[in-house]
């Protein structure tokens, strides 16, 4: 009977893959369907997971510069930007046009890729046999958490940097008229970055899945960096499974853990770090809505780390879906949050300095989007109740760029 069943199902994978081989050379498709696939909704509202559809993947369009993505019921045509080679088989193709971006990061000829278009966000994983997940995922989550960016911290870090608050006030006063030149060093920049992963993040969804996820949010981060022609470049250097530690409640919490060298479970995560230029550390608060929302999606040590011993940030694992990577590397370059508003523990109040010019995140109302350094729109501006529901993209603000097709203000506190 075994036998029986193992030659069966032998003749149903030749016959599906003989089927998909035959769709496969007369498509350049590379999500293939099949009436044998099926598609699900997810009805749970705490989910991360909106929807999800079975495909297989046409690796081979990757050789074209044009490629057809199909997610559901939307097909568009994607024009490649470039590849970023690492090795045969390790890679990340990358598009970008008016239906949005898509990063493909390719592992041993298999896709982790995240796709966004204005329909919602899509990311591709493997799940055996030849097969693929698409999963509509919800990234708008809980916020990052900067402990030290109050008024004392903004007065001491202008101190540090040899200006006054004065100064600061006057940077900002200038920045309206500021002449973006794009005097850039000519040569690009390398940004080392050394992951660890917690045991708990590692038990839950296998240490594969994690570097893979992890390695895919770097190609997105860096897809950023390209888009605006920013000599910066994010590079791997190694990932490190921690034991013996584990999460705090509050990732505030496990910011201070990883900044604390008391902490003797993350040594030899820094350890490894010693030769980077970012450590990050992956933690594991759950899998739903609430319990992201509770915990929090990122925190970095300092808005413009001030040494080495304080460029790292905590990530929740299930917050790479979204532009948290880059959003806190981002940070600890010196990016700052949407000028609208900054938080200062239980209050709000507007955010006048950066410590560049144009050196804030942006939202638009009318578009329903904001670039990834920027918090999610008022709620009162919008029909999103409790928040905006400005869905974050991982683009970083540039005021010679439109947003979106919205032209950038000018005398205003919203400058892309």
């Amino acid at each position: 009977m075994k036998k029986l069943l193992a030659i069966s199902l032998a003749m149903f994978i030749f016959v599906l893959g003989f089927g998909i081989t035959e769709s496969f050379a007369e498509s350049n498709e590379l999500f293939i369907k099949s009436d044998i696939l099926y598609s699900q909704t997810i009805p749970d509202p705490n989910s991360l997971i909106i929807d999800s559809e079975t495909v297989t993947v046409n690796l081979d369009v990757l050789d074209s510069d044009t490629i057809t993505i199909t997610l559901f019921d939307k097909t568009f045509e994607a024009t490649k930007d470039y590849v970023d080679f690492r090795s045969e088989n390790n890679y990340a193709w990358t598009a970008s046009g008016d239906w949005g971006v898509a990063v493909l990061t390719v592992i041993d000829s298999e896709i982790y890729g995240k796709i966004q278009t204005h329909d919602g966000v899509f990311i591709i994983e493997p799940t055996g046999l030849g097969l693929y997940a698409i999963n509509e995922v919800d990234v708008n989550l809980g916020g990052d958490y900067h402990p030290d960016t109050d008024l004392d911290a903004l007065s001491t870090a202008a101190q540090r940097a040899y200006l006054t608050v004065e100064e600061w006030k006057q940077i900002d006063t200038l920045q309206n008229s500021y002449v973006h030149t794009r005097d850039y060093r000519p040569n690009t920049v390398t940004i080392d970055v050394v992951v660890g992963y917690t045991q708990l993040t590692a038990d839950e969804i296998g240490e594969r899945k994690i570097k893979t996820k992890i390695q895919r949010s770097i190609d997105t981060a860096n897809h950023a960096n390209q888009a605006l022609k920013l000599p910066v470049k994010l590079v791997l250097m190694d990932t490190e499974k921690v034991r013996g530690y584990e999460e705090k409640s509050l990732i505030a919490l496990d910011r201070i853990a990883l900044g604390d060298n008391s902490e003797r479970d993350l040594n030899r995560l820094r350890a490894l770090s010693v030769n980077a230029d970012v450590m990050i550390l992956l933690t594991y608060p759950g899998d739903t809505k609430s319990e992201i929302e509770k915990y929090g999606c990122g925190a970095a040590s300092q808005i413009l780390a001030q040494s080495h011993d304080l460029s790292f940030a905590v990530i929740a694992y299930p917050c790479l879906d979204g532009v948290t990577m880059g959003h806190e590397i981002g940070h600890l370059q010196g990016a700052a949050h949407n000028k609208d508003y900054i938080r200062f523990g239980d209050m709000s109040t507007k955010n006048p300095w950066s410590h560049f010019p144009h050196g804030h995140g942006f939202y638009s109302v009318k578009d329903q989007a904001r670039t990834m350094m920027s918090y999610d729109c008022d709620s009162s501006e919008t029909d999103g109740g409790e928040r905006g529901k400005c869905t974050a993209w991982e683009l970083w603000s540039d005021p010679n760029q439109p947003f979106f097709g919205t032209v950038t203000p000018t005398g205003t506190e919203k400058e892309n």
